[in-house]
This record gives structure tokens, sequence and C-alpha cells, in this order.
């Protein structure tokens, strides 16, 4: 019974930490920092800004169809919550976890419309962070919804 009571409370510190790291790199990508703000390409390229510009926002309606359609079963944490559905409609018959990977289109076009050292670092960091966040959550699903498993293997993304 202790052992179990401390590994859920491992899990929970270990949870609340991956939701920190991920607010914390979402903030700095809009905090500008002199240290690594070297360019990796100099030049501006129109087309380039255009179409992360495009991105961010696709991505930012592709979050608000996700909240939307997660109602009271969102969550900042991968473990879900008590009394929530599995919801697959809406954007979550396209992806799995659009919310993620829309945060990702975010990070990573901010850092095309920059091509900095500390965007580039920044994007990664949010990258290995959500992949962490989306195995852990994956594995409560899949404990808690016997049907998430074929969701998984018809939603493949």
């Amino acid at each position: 019974m202790i052992l179990n009571i401390d590994t859920k409370k491992n899990s929970s510190i270990k949870e609340f930490l991956i939701v920190i790291s991920q607010f914390i790199i979402i903030v700095l990508h809009l905090i500008k920092v002199d240290l690594l703000n070297q360019k990796l390409i100099n030049g501006e390229f129109l087309i380039i800004n255009y179409i992360s510009n495009f991105l961010i926002i696709l991505a930012l309606i592709f979050i608000i169809l996700s909240a939307k359609d997660l109602g009271k079963s969102l969550s900042p944490m991968p473990r879900p919550k008590e009394n929530c559905k599995l919801i697959r409609s809406g954007i979550y018959r396209i992806l799995r976890h659009p919310m993620y990977y829309s945060l990702l289109v975010i990070s990573f076009s901010l850092f095309a419309k920059s091509f900095t050292i500390y965007n580039l670092i920044l994007s990664i960091l949010l990258t290995f962070t959500i992949s962490i966040k989306i195995k852990i959550e994956e594995e409560y699903l899949i404990r808690k919804f016997n049907s998430y498993s074929l969701y998984k293997k018809i939603v493949k993304i």
C-alpha cells in the first residue's frame, strides 16, 4: 500500500513537471533572449514568413477546435479527469493529439520566422517534452478506455 501511494505521488510529480516544462518552453518562445539569438540563416524570406504566419493561425484554430471538442474533459495534465469521456469526434477524428501537434507547429513556425538557435532549441525541447507527455497520456487512456487501442489504430497521428 505504501509503495502504491509513493509510486502514484512520484507519477503526479513527474506529470506536473512535464506540464510546467511545457508551459515554460512556450512562454520562452515569447521572450527575446540575446544569448542565443544568433541567426542560423541570414536574410529575410517573405514567403517563409507568410507560410509561418498561416501555420500559426491554422494551429491556433486547431487548438480552439480541440478545446471545444474536449469540453469538460479538457485538462493540461496527461492524466485524464475522473469523469472524462474519450473524444473521437470533431478534430479528434483526424488527429489524436491536435493541441500538442498544434503547439509544435507554432513552435517550429516561430523558429522558421526567426531562424535563431534559441527558437530551434526551444522547438526541440518542446518536441521532447510533448513526446513524453503523449506517451504518459496514452498509457492512461489505454487503461481507462477499452476502445482507445482501436482508436489509436484508426487515427494514426
